[in-house]
């Protein structure tokens, strides 16, 4: 028979501020919303906002709100406790202390941040999206602490948008599961952490002049540069990147407001690549081809034949995705420019070429504008042998085209 465990929580109220700003941070807040008795949660979660109070949207729990405490899940809210700033959770089983308490519910050890996120209209973002959690070593009241912001992101223009992929400039890993200390209240990432939040705006929002906002609830950390990948409901696409008006970080508990925002045109000029398929057609077109490259997904060549790519000479939007498992240069000799691509797991051998890294043979210029290969990162393993002074050069070339941390302007 099992125990039913019980813990008093205080449940966190949220504030959400709206207000007209320029790259501003606003406050979510943490405020004190009572006690909850709890006995425990996992998979979906709904907490919602209350109604406005001044310039505060309190936090209330909603039907099938759920948390975990030492990675055990509670039973699901019922309806009629919905619409509270407290609530009653149960777990059936004895809890040791210390408590680890999660919101929304997740296996021992760990936190979950949403990798999948919907509009819900252009004031505020989506219900059950804002990861919390709690480390308690008695019984006595609890208060949960935020752990993610929001990034707000207005959009312009006349077309109906039906997804926004977000990432960072820098790839970092920004939804899915990490691992977490919860006495420390430290995040660190996983294999199954992800590094794009896909927003999803249902059936379609239609654009006009006034700017409809992505509210993307992420972890906090810096974001001062972002790839937002738009696409409408007709099959058009846009990568832009949007930066910040100054450098600061996002708090946890608090929404910032992008000055900037995008104005979206579905890019006409584009060479879509998303899967095997298309990079493998990319290839075959790219001497003639006339048009710039945007991936819009992680693409896994493992296990795939490849001949390295020559005569493309425009520029390549990685919008920061990956290709997984390259067993030859991704390039011959290119004079085209490469941003925010990364080549993961490449296992490559020069069979003691003069020139070889990982992304080309030779980077040259053949036109007037020189290329450039900028926010890029390479891992794996390139073999080399060098027998004399000459091919050792092989080694510094190895750098230059296959580093992380060159950049060549």
């Amino acid at each position: 028979m099992y125990k039913l465990t019980k813990l008093f929580v205080a449940v966190v109220a949220g504030a959400f501020a709206l207000s007209c700003v320029t790259d501003t941070t606003e406050d979510l807040g943490v405020k004190l919303g009572g006690q909850t008795e709890i006995t425990l949660s996992l998979e979906q979660s709904r907490t919602q906002l209350g109604e406005k109070a001044g310039e505060v949207y309190p936090l209330i729990w909603s039907e099938g709100d759920q948390i975990s405490i030492n990675g055990v899940a509670s039973t699901a809210l019922s309806a009629s406790e919905a619409g509270a700033a407290s609530a009653t959770f149960s777990v059936a089983g004895s809890l040791q202390k210390p408590y680890c308490i999660a919101y929304p519910a997740a296996p021992a050890g760990q936190v979950l941040f949403a990798e999948k996120q919907n509009y819900v209209g252009n004031g505020t973002f989506e219900s059950g999206v804002s990861t919390m959690y709690a480390y308690a070593e008695n019984d006595g009241g609890v208060q949960l602490n935020h752990l993610t912001g929001v990034l707000k992101i207005g959009v312009v223009g006349e077309s109906k948008l039906a997804l926004a992929q977000i990432s960072t400039v820098d790839r970092k890993p920004i939804a899915g599961a990490f691992d977490f200390d919860f006495e420390k209240g430290e995040a660190t990432a996983t294999s199954a952490s992800k590094e794009v939040i896909e927003y999803s705006f249902g059936e379609g929002v239609q654009l006009s002049s006034e700017p409809t906002y992505i509210h993307a609830v992420v972890p906090a950390g810096e974001y001062d540069e972002l790839y937002v990948t738009l696409y409408d409901t007709d099959g058009g696409v846009m990568y832009a990147t949007i930066k910040s008006d100054e450098t600061k970080p996002l708090v946890a508990g608090k929404v910032r407001e992008f000055s900037n925002s995008i104005t979206y045109a579905a890019t006409d000029a584009v060479f879509v690549v998303k899967d095997v398929a298309s990079l493998k057609a990319f290839a075959e077109q790219a001497a003639t081809l006339a048009k710039d490259v945007l991936f819009v997904a992680d693409v896994d060549m493992t296990g795939e034949a490849w001949t390295p790519i020559e005569g493309y000479a425009k520029k390549i939007n990685g919008n920061g995705y990956a290709i997984k498992g390259l067993t030859a240069p991704l390039f011959g000799v290119t004079n085209a420019s490469i941003k925010g691509l990364h080549l993961r797991d490449v296992v490559l051998n020069s069979n003691n070429a003069a020139r070889y890294g990982a992304f080309a043979c030779e980077v040259v210029a053949i036109s007037e504008e020189a290329p450039v290969i900028e926010n890029c990162s390479v891992s794996g393993k390139i073999t080399v042998a060098p027998v004399d002074l000459r091919k050792a050069r092989i080694l510094r070339r190895l750098a230059m085209y296959s580093s992380i941390g060159v950049r060549t302007r």
